[in-house]
């Protein structure tokens, strides 16, 4: 045993279990209820928090460090370990599976109609968003589709009386997952705090027209993670014209929002003023309910933005031509400027996009300075 792993043991206690060289701990910092999150290679002599995407590890090390009564403790690096990749095979696998226990829920008029008594979800959005059983294992399926790639790269499981009781599939990958596949239409991204929440979303936007402009996503290692694989997947963002957050109104909801619009400030965090603490409950409590009240105004049903796509971007300023101001964009120095001021652009922009007039690159640019575009004439930008 080298003298960090002692040191580390006496800071964290004993480990929570060990599986073959790794050992296994409840991470102190997390908020979250997982026992498996934080993790020691004695091979690789790595620590890492999957939760905080390493943040932690290096916090729980720094102190170890601070706190070591001796100068025998060399701060161990904190590296993040390389990416797991799956096989071809493993993703046909876990694909067939996927159709596999849909179709034997869809087959199941039993659970069918609990599954729509208690979460409000209809045959449709099983059929379209691939929610399954596992017959063996006697739990729901929801696959863990990976963003971008629609590849099936895991499932998480639960109990078929929908209690928090999640297992997630062994050697299957995490990230963030999506529910309906990015297209041209595609206009915004929006984050839920997990799969039924995601489903419900996808199940209203469908009953308003809506679905097709929206990319429905979530933590699949739950909300704790979703800033890490919102960073994982940043070079992404410039593809939307808008991000939209909805997580859990819990602690560990609103402490991953605040750090989430901390680290991407453009990022749109919706909350319901209703009191319910997650959009399932919203859309059984507070849409279902209103259904079938017409006389009430629209904003008072929908509590997701409507978009209105526009055919190009001449549409969009005919609407906000009044006193446009001019802008410029620096390429080298990755600088924007609007009158006497400056605004650093970083690197997850496409500057190519941005210097074309692309309108949701420059969009989402003038966001993250929390400027509005449509205050500027982008047909008469000067680059430089």
């Amino acid at each position: 045993m080298s003298i960090e792993l002692e040191k580390i043991i006496n800071y964290l206690g004993q480990p929570h279990k060990q599986s073959g060289n790794n050992l296994i701990w409840k991470c102190p910092y997390c908020i979250d209820k997982s026992q498996n999150n934080l993790i020691y290679s004695k091979d690789k002599g790595i620590l890492w928090c999957f939760a905080s995407g390493g943040e932690h590890s290096g916090m729980i090390l720094s102190e170890i460090y601070k706190n070591s009564p001796d100068e025998t403790f060399t701060m161990p690096p904190v590296i993040k370990p390389e990416k797991k990749v799956l096989s071809p095979d493993k993703i046909k696998y876990f694909t067939d599976n996927m159709h596999k226990y849909n179709n034997d829920l869809l087959k199941n008029p039993k659970m069918l109609d609990f599954i729509k008594t208690k979460r409000g979800i209809e045959i449709k959005t099983i059929e379209k968003c691939f929610i399954g059983i596992d017959v063996e294992k006697n739990k729901f399926a929801f696959p863990t589709i990976e963003f971008m790639t629609n590849n099936v790269i895991g499932f998480e499981y639960r109990p078929l009386d929908l209690s928090k009781s999640i297992k997630r599939e062994i050697g299957g990958l995490t990230g963030l997952a999506q529910i309906n596949t990015f297209t041209d239409k595609t206009q915004a991204l929006v984050i839920l705090g997990g799969y039924l929440d995601c489903y419900v979303f996808y199940q209203y936007l469908e009953e308003i027209g809506q679905s097709e402009y929206y990319h429905i996503t979530t933590s699949s290692n739950g909300e704790g993670s979703t800033l890490k694989y919102l960073e994982n997947v940043k070079e992404h963002f410039n593809k939307y014209c808008k991000i939209y957050l909805y997580l859990d109104t819990d602690t560990t909801g609103i402490a991953q929002m605040e750090k989430i619009k901390t680290k991407f400030p453009f990022v749109e965090i919706k909350t319901m003023s209703c009191g319910c603490k997650d959009f399932n409950e919203h859309y059984l409590k507070c849409i279902k309910t209103k259904k079938s009240m017409p006389e009430l105004p629209p904003k008072e049903l929908l509590n997701v933005p409507c978009i209105n796509p526009h055919r190009n971007i001449t549409e969009l300023h005919i609407e906000h031509s009044n006193s446009l101001l001019e802008y410029k964009i620096n390429a080298d120095t990755r600088k924007l400027i609007t009158g006497n001021k400056i605004y650093n652009i970083p690197k997850f922009f496409n500057i190519k996009n941005a210097l074309n007039g692309d309108y949701k690159t420059l969009d989402y640019i003038f966001n993250y300075c929390n400027l509005d575009i449509k205050q500027f004439n982008i047909n008469i930008r000067r680059l430089q």
